[in-house]
């Protein structure tokens, strides 16, 4: 079997219009064919895609001319809906993550009695206990030390 004959021949098997004698022919070419093959798969790709395509419904007006100025207008347009969207978006993003860590650290916040509550953990855990020692700087400064 000739390549050109199943070239050829590929519409009509595509729209199912050949016998099954040829069709399992132009098959078996396919496959041990690489270029019909690829030529087959262009064909079916463009076919699928004109199969999607819309028809205008008064094929007079689909086609209007249409100035350069108004492109732009229509551009920026969209442009302007398009960041707009994103605006929008981006703050309900931003938005719902604020909530979510502000919920995670209202549990964490430090108290004196949570505060109390860790000392009193790591005393029957290590033996040791906090003490808050201040010293003097330009600011104000409590820090932890460990004593036995």
């Amino acid at each position: 079997m000739h390549c050109s004959w199943v070239v050829n021949k590929l519409s009509a098997y595509l729209d199912g219009e050949l016998t099954k004698d040829e069709s399992r022919e132009i098959r078996r070419h396919l496959f041990s064919c690489h270029a019909c093959e690829q030529e087959y798969n262009n064909m079916r790709v463009l076919k699928n895609m004109m199969g999607k395509m819309e028809y205008p419904v008064n094929p007079s007006t689909s086609f209007q001319a249409v100035s350069i100025e108004e492109v732009k207008s229509r551009v920026r347009l969209m442009r302007i809906k398009e960041y707009a969207i994103l605006f929008i978006v981006s703050l309900a993003a931003v938005s719902s993550m604020f909530l979510f860590f502000s919920h995670l650290n209202a549990g964490e916040r430090f108290t004196a009695s949570s505060f109390q509550s860790y000392e009193d953990l790591h005393k029957s855990a290590s033996g040791y206990s906090f003490e808050p020692v201040e010293r003097e700087h330009d600011f104000e400064v409590t820090t932890l030390e460990f004593r036995p």
